[in-house]
């Protein structure tokens, strides 16, 4: 009579074997994949063969459960998606399928042992239906292990898919395809810190000018335009340019593209119209100002255009609206200088040749008020200073201070007058036409101090500087502020007279003087019997020993210090008030290590061990062509009030 556990296992094997010939008559699965219905089947014919096994049919129940699970969860995932089936997907169903076959062998094989053998072997039994499950176990992680490495390989297929299509980056940056601009001309080579990095194209992107940079050459592969947008900062502001996107990953070509205007800076140059051309420079000079101030966080500050041989302001141009837009790279690695000796450069062939210019920014004010001027056509109540613009220069054959006149091509300057001559009858000539200032570096912290006293006293420090022990004293000679504002007053008279340009007349508009006192480094300080101090100061100033390593000087020298700690040092003026500033200084004059003036003074320093020079220079300033043009605009414009005055 069969068992409770018998009955339970038949009733489970019947039902499992329903269950599957339901599946595999309405699988769609098996419609598409054979071997879905192969396998299904096979099952079917694994549980029919163990209901016949009376041996096993009441430990069959994990077995029958085992069969049916893994041919539903087959069934399941291939119907899920039909189009995953593939080669290594079907190789992998065909070993299942074998697998089922030789289960169903094994199974078989048990029928023929009689009851007695079966008892014998029971251990042996349970043994190998534990393989049997095992086997099965190992089929279905084997099955899941390749739908598992298919969806992979088929989300890689999607990922890369959607790489191909898409237009945007994760950053929002537009990936772009040659079809997607409209390409105008190659316009010029585009340089990073003087490495040519390829042609910089002008174009089109959706009615937007653009600027389409081209990386050429080895850097095509070495320099990555993706990095080259993330990295750069992206800053939101009218007059920065953006960086608009890259070329796409999928296509050989390495660009990016970034915002232009319509109107290159060069080509405002051109302008005819002298009134317009001025105001565009003006505007396009606060607008630079603007723009490293807001973007920079940097005030308008003197400085020295250093841009040496790379091209400044290269994406530089106008917008529709006659906005100004500029690259972050050219504020970034730019100056406060580049947009005015852009401009200057073009009009003045005496600073083409020039790079390192000394340029003291605009005030925004005094900008405004001249172009409000130049607009309107109006004269402005506005004094203008014109002596913080213009460009300025050296001289070596010392003409006066307030002497004005031309330098020609040899460099050689040729006096036409004297400011003095201007001003005769001006009731502040009492007061002198010029203002004298000092001071002592390093000593001295502080500005510039009025006047130069006759003779100053210094404490030489026992600290050397670089290996060194130095003090320079610095005198300026220059003309007062309203000596200038007269200058620029009648300066195109002047340049009428002498039937000159505006920009080549120059005035010396102020005297430098140095004076300085100094050990060469590396050279020690005596501490040695006097009868040896007279042939040490000779081998220290010999021309041939100036550059004498330390350690190959005499013993008597020590490592640099003072024998006698801070040393007092007095520099003796010799030239009188009077005589400052009206031709040559060079022996304006001495150190001395006595507060007393010395009768016939020496232009050495006494104490050994110490080298003095003491020279001048002339500097002059002149406008640039540009902006001399700007001043003669104005002056009309305040002549026209004036005749109009008159005539009222």
């Amino acid at each position: 009579m069969p068992t409770r556990e018998t009955r339970i296992a038949d009733d489970v094997l019947a039902n499992s074997i329903t269950i599957l010939e339901t599946l595999n008559q309405v699988s769609s699965a098996a419609g598409v994949v054979p071997l879905v219905g192969a396998i299904i089947a096979t099952c079917v014919t694994v549980l029919q063969t163990i209901e016949k096994v009376k041996s096993i049919r009441d430990r069959a129940d994990r077995l029958a459960k085992r069969i049916t699970g893994l041919a539903e969860h087959i069934e399941h995932t291939i119907r899920s998606d039909t189009d995953a089936a593939d080669a290594s997907l079907e190789t992998n169903l065909l070993m299942l399928l074998q697998t089922l076959e030789r289960i169903n062998r094994d199974i078989t094989k048990l029928r023929t042992k009689k009851g007695f053998k079966l008892f014998l072997q029971q251990a042996s039994l349970n043994d190998q239906l534990d393989d049997i499950v095992d086997n099965l176990d190992t089929a279905w992680r084997s099955f899941d292990t390749c739908c598992l490495i298919r969806l992979q390989q088929k989300m890689n297929h999607q990922a890369q898919d959607q790489q191909r299509q898409a237009i945007y980056d994760d950053r929002q940056y537009r990936l772009f395809r040659p079809s997607d601009i409209r390409l105008r001309e190659v316009s010029k080579p585009w340089n990073v810190s003087g490495i040519a990095y390829g042609e910089e194209w002008s174009g089109e992107w959706e009615g937007r000018a653009v600027a389409v940079r081209i990386i050429r050459g080895e850097l095509s592969s070495d320099v990555s335009t993706a990095l080259i947008c993330r990295s750069s900062p992206r800053t939101y502001h009218p007059y920065v340019a953006q960086i608009l996107g890259y070329s796409h990953p999928d296509i050989p070509e390495r660009f990016y593209v970034l915002e232009s205007g319509s109107v290159p800076l060069a080509q405002c140059y051109a302008i005819a119209d002298v009134r317009t051309r001025l105001i565009v420079w003006l505007q396009m000079m606060l607008d630079h100002q603007t723009a490293r101030r807001d973007v920079l966080q940097l005030p308008p500050q003197t400085s020295y255009h250093d841009c040496d041989e790379q091209m400044c302001l290269q994406t530089a141009s106008l917008n529709a609206n006659g906005r100004l837009l500029l690259a972050m790279e050219d504020l970034v690695g730019g100056s406060s200088a580049c947009m005015w000796t852009s401009w200057v450069d073009h009009f003045d062939p005496h600073l083409q040749n020039d790079r390192d210019i000394y340029y003291v920014p605009y005030d925004d004010k005094v900008v405004e008020e001249m172009m409000s001027s130049l607009t309107y056509e109006r004269h402005s109540n506005m004094i203008f200073d014109w002596s913080s613009l213009g460009s300025f220069g050296i001289l070596d054959n010392h003409p006066a201070v307030g002497d004005y006149g031309f330098i020609t091509a040899f460099d050689e300057f040729v006096r036409l007058g004297n400011i003095m001559d201007l001003v005769l009858g001006d009731r502040r000539l009492s007061e002198g036409l010029v203002k004298i200032q000092h001071r002592i570096f390093p000593d001295e912290e502080s500005e510039m101090t009025d006047g130069i006293p006759r003779i100053l006293h210094i404490e030489l420090d026992d600290t050397p500087m670089h290996g060194m022990y130095y003090t320079h004293v610095l005198g300026s000679v220059s003309l007062k502020d309203w000596c200038m504002l007269a200058w620029w007053d009648q300066m195109d008279s002047i340049a009428r007279e002498h039937r000159l340009p505006i920009h080549e007349l120059v005035v010396i508009n102020e005297h430098q003087l140095f004076a300085s006192l100094y050990t060469l480094p590396d050279i020690m300080t005596p501490t040695c019997p006097e009868d040896t101090i007279g042939l040490v100061a000779d081998r220290i100033t010999s021309p041939e020993n100036v550059s004498t390593p330390a350690s190959q000087l005499p013993a008597v020298f020590e490592e640099p210090s003072l024998c006698m700690g801070c040393m007092d040092v007095y520099f003796h003026r010799t030239l009188s008030d009077e005589d400052l500033g009206r031709g040559p200084a060079d022996l304006w004059g001495y150190f001395s290590d006595d507060p007393e003036p010395i009768p016939e003074p020496s232009p050495n320093f006494e104490v050994p061990g110490f080298l003095t020079e003491c020279s001048s220079r002339a500097k002059w300033h002149r406008l640039t062509a540009l902006e001399a043009e700007l001043y003669l605009c104005l002056k009309r414009q305040t002549k026209s009030r004036r005749s109009k005055s008159t005539g009222s």
